[in-house]
This record gives C-alpha cells, structure tokens and sequence, in this order.
C-alpha cells in the first residue's frame, strides 16, 4: 500500500504493511477513549496528586489523537470532543501545579524551617482546588462522549477502508509529523541563541516542550506504521520531555517563593520588625538548581535531529 510508510527490506515489511493506518486509529482510539474512562473513574473518587497527573495524561493523549484525526476527517465529531475535554483540562491545571509544588516544597521545608508557612498555605490551598476538581470531574459527561467517538470510530473506518483515501490520510499526518517538526527547529535555534535572560529562555522551552509533547504522542499513535520508531526510542522521548517540564516546574515553584518572599518582607517592614533574609538562601537553592535543568537541557538538544531521522 503505497500511503505506509516504506520498510527497510529485511525487516518485517508485511506486517507493517498489514497493519495500516485504519486499524492503528481504530486501536488507539479504542485504548486511550478507556484509558481516559478509568482515569476519570479513580479521579472522581479520589483526586489525588497521582490521579489528577494521570487523569491529566490520558486526557492529553486522547485530544492528541483526536488533533491527528482532525487534520484529515474535518466537521466530525472528533473537534466537539477534543473542545470538551480542553475545557476540563484546563480546569485541572491549578490543582496540579499546586500538588507539584507542595511535593517540592516538603522536601525543601526540612531544610529550610521559613518555608512551613508557604507550604501550610499550599496545602489549603489543594484543599479547596480539591474540591473544584471533583466538582469539574464530575461534569465530565461520559456516556454522550463515549456516543460520539462510537460515531468517530464508524466514520473512520468508513473513510479509511478506501486505500486511496488511506493513503492520502498518511500522507496528511506524516506533513503533520513535518510541520511540528519544523516549528520545533525553529524554537531551538531561539533557544540556543537566546541571551541570557533566564526567563526569556525559560518561556521559550516551555513553548518546545508543548510543541514536543504534540510530537511525541502523535509518533506514539503512528508507532505500528512506523517502523524506524521503537519503544527505547519513546523512552528517549519521554526523559527529553521529562527535562524540559522539570523546568518550568522548577521555574514556577521559584517564581512562587520569590512572590512569598516579597509579601513575607512587606508585612515585617509593616510590623517594623527587620524582614527575613532566610528566603534567600531559598531562591539561591532554587535559582541554582533552575540554572543546572537549564544547562543539561542544552546540552541534550541535538537529541531532536535523532527523532526526525527516525519518523522520515
């Protein structure tokens, strides 16, 4: 079939050939729609750290796919979906940047006593962000979802039983694969050539990590018909990406402290009491080790060129 990708003579041609982009969409939807059911599942009983992070993960694989089906079955279901899933989505973004930090932060509060406050105030703050979120989990309408990617699911293997339109469909998400690349390039050379502002080049990984993070899991959907892509590969992946939100973790949760800093010396100045110096052996720790994220990320930036060779 000429849409698949071609395979190194040798290798196990047929059955990548086999395989073919309908049956690798129908898997992928059938896995990550019940991924995202149980994740819900355990999230509604119980919105822990760990259940948010995963409900959020299955929640972002299921859109990227959904993006990916977007891009050659347009006006179906798959945009109402991924625009209910979004709206969920975000509303868990809070809670989890408050659980990272809180996880951060007791680790650092045994060092540093000044930081009990701020933590005590984070963990109130999950609290009420808790709630929210088993209020917003419980919105997630399940069964009118799972009705319309029953729906979704018909429309492609109406659409891709046609080996013509199978094979304009791959051609469709390999320039997907192409443009997310291209963007990624052009981010890095930023990057690399960014000045030493270490916000300006903090904002712009965080815009590479997005960008990657599309690339990764839509290499993870297409990784049946892609036979230069393996698992250690997508390990690979998911420790560069692991870098890169380790920064901006570690930027916001510096960013968090300095804001405390800043109210904690405006009321003891208020007090007439002498403010605190103790935060700053913090944002040292914390600015030192942001600085150390940042120069093991550039270093490992050439990893993208391997990525491409490998999905072409």
């Amino acid at each position: 079939m000429k849409g698949i990708p071609r395979v190194p003579s040798g290798g196990r041609a047929a059955d990548y050939i086999a395989r073919g982009l309908k049956p690798t969409l129908d898997s992928a939807l059938s896995e990550r729609w019940q991924k995202f059911e149980r994740q819900a599942e355990k999230a509604r009983s119980n919105p822990t750290e760990k259940a948010v992070h995963d409900l959020r993960v299955a929640m972002r694989r299921l859109i990227a796919l959904l993006d990916m089906i977007d891009n050659f079955l347009p006006r179906s279901s798959a945009l109402d979906i991924k625009k209910q899933l979004k709206s969920r989505l975000n509303s868990l973004s809070a809670l989890r940047d408050t659980q990272v930090q809180i996880l951060a932060v007791q680790r650092l509060a045994a060092e540093f006593g000044v930081l009990s406050q701020f933590l005590g105030g984070l963990i109130t703050r999950e609290s009420i962000q808790s709630k929210r979120a088993r209020k917003e989990i419980q919105r997630i309408s399940i069964e009118p979802m799972k009705r319309q990617v029953d729906v979704l699911s018909s429309r492609i293997d109406e659409i891709l039983s046609d080996p013509s339109m199978e094979e304009i469909s791959m051609s469709i998400l390999r320039g997907l694969l192409a443009q997310i690349f291209v963007r990624m390039f052009s981010i890095r050379k930023e990057v690399l050539s960014a000045s030493n502002d270490r916000n300006e080049r903090c904002e712009k990984i965080h815009r590479l990590r997005l960008l990657f993070k599309r690339f990764r899991y839509t290499v993870e959907i297409l990784k049946p018909i892609l036979p230069g892509v393996s698992e250690r590969m997508l390990k690979r992946m998911r420790r560069f990406q692991m870098k890169m939100g380790t920064i901006q973790d570690t930027e916001v949760l510096l960013a968090s402290i300095s804001a405390e800093e800043k109210r904690v010396r405006k009321k003891e100045i208020k007090r007439g009491n002498a403010p605190t110096e103790q935060f700053g052996a913090v944002i040292r720790v914390m600015t030192s080790r942001l600085d150390e994220e940042l120069e093991a990320l550039l270093a490992a930036l050439s990893e993208l060129d391997t990525y491409w060779k490998r999905v072409r």
